[in-house]
């Protein structure tokens, strides 16, 4: 597939990082991605039906409705359409709603749990210590920018008619890492 090979014609990380961030731009306005807030995905394809050798790529390829994420989640999901490297055998959580054990250490091909946590943060608006795990944990400054760049994008919504909010953040958010050569910084 085209996506795929432009993908790897990246030669950097710094240019991967970009690539991903413009996919999820492109995802979410061809309506491929439904923004969700509180879960890092939902209403993915069931894995139960498929063969533990089949590509998680091409499960999510077959799914007719949008998949539901957040910041992290809508980038994994781009992540794995491009990278082409998961397996259903390997997907274990994948359908759990808090798959953070199988998407952050996919992602940190590309993005450091620091980068994930505060991308996540100005998604989301708050930040929820969901990354502070063996011990480590964002800096309060770090942070406090990353709620700052969200709520400069609206409030945080409280209901599915101010969700445009969440568009308006995750675009945001990945023209940031665009503009900042693969890096988010609030």
């Amino acid at each position: 597939m085209k996506e795929t090979k432009k993908f790897e014609e990246c030669k950097t990380l710094e240019e991967q990082r970009c690539w991903l961030a413009q996919d999820t731009i492109n995802r979410i306005k061809a309506k491929k991605i439904d923004l969700f807030s509180g879960n890092y995905l939902k209403k993915t394809p069931n894995l139960d039906h498929h063969k533990d050798s089949a590509e998680l790529r091409d499960v999510i390829r077959e799914q007719k409705e949008p998949c539901q994420g957040c910041a992290v989640g809508s980038l994994f999901l781009c992540a794995v359409d491009a990278y082409d490297r998961l397996k259903v055998e390997d997907s274990e959580g994948y359908n759990s709603g808090n798959p953070i054990d199988l998407i952050v250490p996919y992602l940190d091909k590309w993005f450091s749990l620091n980068q994930l946590a505060l991308i996540e943060a100005a998604f989301e608006g708050s930040f929820y210590g969901l990354f502070c795990i063996d011990g480590y944990s964002v800096g309060d400054e770090e942070v406090q920018a990353a709620i700052a760049f969200a709520e400069k994008r609206g409030p945080t919504p409280t209901n599915k008619e101010n969700a445009r909010v969440y568009e308006r953040r995750m675009f945001a958010i990945m023209k940031n890492i665009i503009k900042n050569n693969g890096t988010f910084i609030p």
